[in-house]
Parts: structure tokens; C-alpha cells; sequence
């Protein structure tokens, strides 16, 4: 068939367009955060597709071999042959490093921010999405809610609902990563309903932590940008995150804590602990007083027996990070192997305190670096679970384990559960022989903590107190007493006042208000607990709380 010059000159416009708007489509040389794309018709204004001049038709004696289709005229438009550029080597200017601490500000990006990783596999995802990520929404349908009880999840719940597709989860790891989510080490370990493809969580806090960046450098078109977080330089350590810039937004590599002897530091941090539990064993503080200085009061039941030796410390790295955990607990000789008093890490080169035992809330740890946990509400509840400590922010993750109940109607009493719930109703019931047998190869698994004793310890307090003596202003009273002073400063009396460290007789004090998605400070006051005087540890100024 004979082709027209009219249809050649349309077909030759649909080719131009073609090559314009998919071949040599431009990449937007500017990022831009809130992910605007452009639409086909604004790339094709942008590059000024237009009718091409029309074709000569083709004459009935050309041979048909010969016959060529008509090429489209090459358009004098530098912007269509431009390719994306790289960045160039070199620091990042101060208006984009700007820029870049907005955006990692965002609810998409701030929470890549909130644990270590080198490479993408090893991003822990439920930090990551603890917030959403703007990808979540805060419902389930009434099936999907019959679901997620029956799966474990409260019927009234105590928090906000996080609710994700995976088919979200997957495009989002993918767009912000370039790795796929299947290939995650350390998955979203949240509650999945599996017919309708959803994970579900629920929490009423946050783990949002704003960051304020220092400095930038680019290479090899990798943005590597240090930082420090709650928006402050001092006091503060440092941490660098590295990523490419898309036009979708921020593909991240890694985000690493930037000190290479952290374990020094780690250990550092834990030396305030050891120095107040030393001090408040030579001393032999009661439960109240412990408990008042975040120290836990099963210390004060080995007071018997020489507890300056039978009492102390453990270091031992059992999340694999790098950096040793903190132990403290009891040294014994007996028949049983003694509870665990406390267990401290440092995630994001802070302490956190990880677990924390009482009379019928035993911790104890397993010759695998695993945690088990022994627990009685009554006489006739009785629960053992196990854990794998790993991760930032919740620490403590399921393995498995076993409860009796006693009150709950057939097919009990004895359950074993994978999520480590006090809810028999959620629970598989097993037969007597095998919750014996799980009971007896998990205490078989238990180690023998050999701990070093406080009486190891130099104390640095230099006015110890005889054996039982106290005194001073309690942690409440100190912090009624910040909110008294502030407001008589200020006019202003904050939301929250509450003891952020205690370091001896030092407490400080932070005075704040709880905006939801972040924290607005006050103040924050170093106090001697025994004179309710210290200083304003942002200004310096002296502080009387007494006046």
C-alpha cells in the first residue's frame, strides 16, 4: 500500500514525540523533596514537540527495496540531548545542607536516622516505620480487626494503629534503598494478616528525634553528611549518613555513629552506673531510694553476706554490635543461678536501659546470648519467655515461649506462644510433657554470670554516708520544684518535668512539652539533690530551686 505524504508527516510526529518524551526525556536537575513529578504533556511543551514538516510521497516507479520511512528532524534543542549531571566532588554548600536537615526532618526520612547500619540489608525496618513514613494508615476494617485479635493484637488498642500494605512496604524500601525488602535481615517483626497483605503495630510514642546537620561533602556522587541529633551541637555525639539523591528523593546507604573507640565510650557511659550502685551498696539505700535513682531495689535483698563482693558488674556484647552490654546483678554459690538486676546498652552513642528484673519479673541469660525471662502474676500463673536482643529502640525481640494459667478453661492450663504474651486466649495450647520439657532445657541454657564485684570499685564520692543512711530531695520533689521555679522565671509552666540522668548527687532535669510528632524544651537544670542548687545547663546561669 502507498503511503501518503499526509500519514507519513502524522506517523513522523508520533516518532519525535516518542524520542522527546522517552528517550531523551531531561531528569530535573534540582531535587526536590515532596516527590512532584512532572506530567507527559509539560516534558513535551518543555521540549517544543511540534508537527513536522510533511514528507514528499512516495512515487509508484521507486522500487519498493527502496522505499525508507521518513526520519524525524533533528530539533536544535540543547535541553533534549542534556543528560543527567552528578554532582560535583567537594562540600556540600551550606543553603542545600539546609535543604538536607529539612528533608531528613521529614516523617519519610527521619527514621533511617534512627538506627546503625553500613548497608541497606541491614536496615532495621520496625525503627524505620515506627512512625509511618507517611505510607501507614490508622484503621482496620472490621474483618481485618477480627484478624489482628485473634493474631495478638488488643481489642481496644492502647496506642495509635500503624497500619501498612506490603506491597507499600516493598515499593518504599525499594524507592528509598534500591534494595529489595525480601532481601531485609532484620524485617518488620510486627503482627501480618496474611490474607489481606497487611503488617500492624501499635504504640502511643514516637521515636522521632530531629537532627541537625554539621557538615557535607559529596563523592562519587554520594552525599555523605554529618550530624548530630536533638537539634544541638553540645554534649552531643556525632553520626554520618550517607545517600544518593533521585528523583524520587533519598536513596540511603548507611548511617554509623562516627566514634571509632566505641567501646571505650560505651564504656565510659557505664561508669556512672557502676559508681552509683557502688555507692548505694556501701551505703545500703532502701528500695525507695534506689528506685528514686533509677537503680533497682532487688540490690537492697543481697544486702546480707558481704554485698560490696556479692553484688557488681558484667560486661558482655550479646546483640553482636560491637559494643559490650552493661550487667548488673549478683554473684551467688548456691543451688540457683541468680537474676539479672539490670541490663544497660548504648545505641546511637547513649545508654539505654534494656531490661529491669523484680521479685516475680526474672531476667537471665542464656549461653547463646539469648534473654529468658521468668514471670508469676499469682499462684497460679507462671510464664517463661525468650528473647534475641538486637535493634535500637525496642530491644527485646521474641524467640518463643511457655505459659501456665491456671484460671484459663480447657484446653489449658499449658500454652506456647512465638510473641511472648501474657494472653492465654492467644496462646497454642501443648500438653504438660512438653511445657516441662521447654522449662527444663531453657534453665539448662541459663549462664553462670561470674560478676565483678563493687567492692573492685573506686568510689569517687568523697562524703559517704554510714551504711543506710539517706538524704536529700527526692526525684519528684525536684522536678516540682524545677516546674515552680521555671514558672516563677518565666511566667510559663511546661508540661513535663521529669530526672534525665543522675550522676551521684547531680540530677539533671528536663522541663518540656509534648507536641506530638517532636518534644518542645524549656529547660534543662543540673541539680545537687541535696542543696536544690545547680545551673542552667544550657545558659550556665545559677539555678536555686529552694528560693
Amino acid at each position: 500500500m502507498k503511503r501518503t505524504g499526509k500519514t507519513a508527516a502524522i506517523t513522523t510526529i508520533i516518532l519525535l514525540a516518542s524520542a522527546l518524551i522517552f528517550g531523551c526525556g531531561k531528569k530535573p536537575e534540582e531535587f526536590v523533596f515532596d516527590d512532584t513529578k512532572e506530567d507527559v504533556d509539560k516534558v513535551a511543551s518543555e521540549y517544543g514537540v511540534e508537527e513536522t514538516d510533511k514528507a514528499e510521497p512516495d512515487t509508484q516507479n521507486e522500487p519498493a527495496a527502496e522505499k525508507k520511512q521518513p526520519e524525524p528532524e533533528k530539533k536544535d534543542d540543547k535541553k533534549a540531548e542534556e543528560k543527567e549531571v552528578p554532582p560535583k566532588d567537594g562540600p556540600v554548600a551550606k543553603e542545600l545542607l539546609a535543604q538536607i536537615e529539612k528533608d531528613l526532618n521529614s516523617a519519610s526520612c527521619n527514621g533511617f536516622l534512627q538506627c546503625e547500619y553500613s548497608k541497606p540489608s541491614d536496615i532495621f525496618w520496625n525503627e524505620v516505620l515506627y512512625n509511618g513514613c507517611g505510607i501507614s494508615k490508622s484503621e482496620l476494617g472490621a474483618k481485618e480487626k477480627e484478624q489482628y485479635v485473634a493474631a495478638g493484637g488488643e481489642k481496644e488498642p492502647l496506642g495509635s494503629l500503624f497500619v501498612f500494605k506490603k506491597s507499600d512496604v516493598a515499593d518504599f524500601v525499594k524507592r528509598m534503598t534500591g534494595e529489595e525488602y525480601a532481601k531485609a535481615a532484620h524485617p518488620l517483626t510486627w503482627i501480618y494478616l496474611e490474607k489481606p497483605g497487611l503488617y500492624v503495630t501499635e504504640h502511643g510514642d514516637t521515636n522521632f528525634d530531629p537532627v541537625k546537620c554539621v557538615s557535607g561533602n559529596i563523592t562519587g556522587g554520594i552525599y555523605n553528611i554529618t550530624y548530630v541529633k536533638g537539634g544541638s551541637v553540645n554534649g552531643k555525639p556525632s553520626f554520618k549518613t550517607s545517600f544518593k539523591k533521585t528523583k524520587d528523593g533519598y536513596t540511603f546507604i548507611s548511617n554509623e555513629w562516627l566514634e571509632d573507640n566505641k567501646k571505650q565510650i560505651a564504656a565510659g557511659l557505664y561508669d556512672e552506673i557502676i559508681q552509683n550502685y557502688a555507692v548505694a551498696v556501701y551505703e545500703q539505700w532502701d528500695p525507695d531510694q534506689l528506685q528514686k535513682n533509677r537503680l533497682s531495689y532487688l540490690a537492697a535483698m543481697d544486702y546480707s553476706d558481704d554485698p560490696m563482693n556479692r553484688i557488681g558488674y558484667y560486661l558482655r556484647d550479646v546483640d553482636r554490635d560491637g559494643i559490650d552490654e552493661l550487667f548488673i546483678g549478683e554473684n551467688f554459690t548456691g543451688d540457683y543461678k541468680p537474676s539479672i538486676y539490670q541490663i544497660y546498652t548504648v545505641k546511637d552513642g547513649e545508654r539505654r536501659l534494656v531490661i529491669e528484673g523484680g521479685e516475680r519479673d526474672r531476667y537471665y541469660l542464656g549461653k547463646d546470648d539469648t534473654i529468658y525471662n521468668e514471670g508469676s502474676g499469682s499462684a497460679t500463673s507462671f510464664a517463661l519467655f525468650h528473647y534475641r536482643m538486637e535493634g535500637p529502640y525496642m530491644a527485646l525481640y521474641p524467640i518463643d515461649g511457655v505459659l501456665y494459667d491456671g484460671s484459663f478453661p480447657a484446653p489449658g492450663p499449658y500454652f506456647s506462644t512465638d510473641r511472648c504474651l501474657w494472653d492465654a486466649s492467644k496462646a497454642n495450647p501443648v500438653d504438660q510433657a512438653a511445657f516441662d520439657g521447654y522449662v527444663g532445657k531453657a534453665e539448662g541454657n541459663y549462664a553462670d554470670i561470674r560478676y565483678t564485684p563493687l567492692s573492685s570499685v573506686k568510689i569517687l564520692k568523697t562524703d559517704l554516708k554510714e551504711p543506710g543512711k539517706k538524704g536529700g530531695y527526692s526525684d519528684e520533689e525536684l522536678c516540682n520544684m524545677a516546674l515552680d521555679h521555671y514558672e516563677k522565671e518565666s511566667g510559663y509552666r511546661p508540661g513535663i518535668s521529669e530526672v534525665d540522668s543522675v550522676n551521684g548527687d547531680l540530677v539533671t532535669i528536663h522541663l518540656y512539652d509534648d507536641m506530638g510528632d517532636h518534644t518542645a524544651t524549656s529547660a534543662w537544670y543540673e541539680i545537687n539533690r541535696n542543696t536544690g542548687k545547680g545551673t542552667d545547663a544550657v545558659s550556665g546561669d545559677p539555678v536555686d530551686l529552694t528560693s
